[in-house]
């Protein structure tokens, strides 16, 4: 592994593209590998705007945690696509709000979420009965169907837009203090905690052995050579991750650990975290009344 400070900015981030950026042709290996480590980093260890000064950040991590997942609650019990709409753009102020991108925002919900929804909306379209609206190979696209199919998209898509702005805006430890309010065991809180942290470094791991194995050849792998070497590392990182789920659980025990998480920060409500329970409990009521 090479030492922090013989790095550039541009392999701290893209390690593996930046090894094989001279290749005319980018092999199974690096295709797989970039693709896997990419998506991950992009998608759940980004912090960058944690420490941003917005509307989310400065609230309080159990207030905000509570309000979240009453938004969800509403999106989950709403009806109607205008409303469901709505809720999607509002999630889109609030990111601009706490100082995240709205291109940035807009491509992790909406470029992935409703392609894999749409996926499973698809059957709908066919078989719930209703007016005809379309014939498509002898299938009948309903219009209800296609109303259920974009109501289940835009729910979707408003949820998981909550959900992101959560995690890019709160501390991942902070995320899980939080979650004790609703008496979630502390053996669960630990276990998630230590899944997020571990699965970045044995990620960081598969790119060490990827950037060993590139200093180590002169051609390129074919596609089967690359299997194969996927193949006999897996196993190796399984061996890897339980001896070192060992070793860390025996220097945890070493140093006093008796089964509680502890965060040294503390929380205090301000005025500020009390609007923002209003707001999203005052929104859930409504809806239910609605209804």
């Amino acid at each position: 592994m090479r030492p922090s400070w013989f790095k550039t900015e541009e392999d701290r981030s893209l390690p593996l593209q930046a090894v094989s950026r001279g290749q005319r042709g980018r092999s199974f290996l690096d295709k797989t590998l970039s693709g896997i480590t990419g998506f991950l980093k992009d998608a759940i260890f980004t912090s960058e705007w944690v420490t941003q000064k917005g509307l989310l950040q400065c609230i309080e991590p159990k207030s905000k945690l509570i309000g979240i997942l009453f938004f969800i609650l509403t999106v989950s019990i709403v009806k109607g696509i205008s409303i469901l709409f709505s809720f999607s753009v509002f999630s889109v102020i609030l990111a601009a709000a706490s100082s995240i991108g709205i291109i940035p925002f807009v491509r992790r919900v909406w470029l992935f979420i409703p392609f894999f929804a749409g996926l499973i909306a698809i059957p709908a379209v066919f078989i719930t009965p209703g007016e005809p609206l379309l014939s498509f190979f002898g299938l009948i696209i309903t219009r209800q169907g296609m109303i259920s199919a974009i109501t289940f998209v835009l729910r979707v898509a408003a949820s998981v837009s909550f959900i992101v702005l959560l995690i890019l805006t709160t501390k991942w430890d902070h995320i899980m203090k939080a979650l004790r309010v609703f008496r979630i065991p502390p053996l669960f809180v630990l276990i998630l905690s230590m899944t997020y942290r571990y699965i970045y470094l044995l990620l960081s791991t598969v790119e060490d052995m990827y950037i060993a194995l590139l200093s180590r050849t002169i051609k390129g792998h074919s596609r089967k050579e690359g299997q194969k070497w996927v193949a006999g590392r897996i196993g190796f990182l399984f061996h890897k991750s339980r001896r070192l789920s060992e070793d860390v659980y025996d220097a945890m025990v070493s140093r006093g650990f008796d089964g509680e998480v502890r965060v040294m920060d503390n929380f205090r409500m301000k005025m500020r975290d009390y609007v923002w329970l209003s707001l999203s409990i005052g929104v859930f009521i409504l809806q239910i009344i609605k209804i």
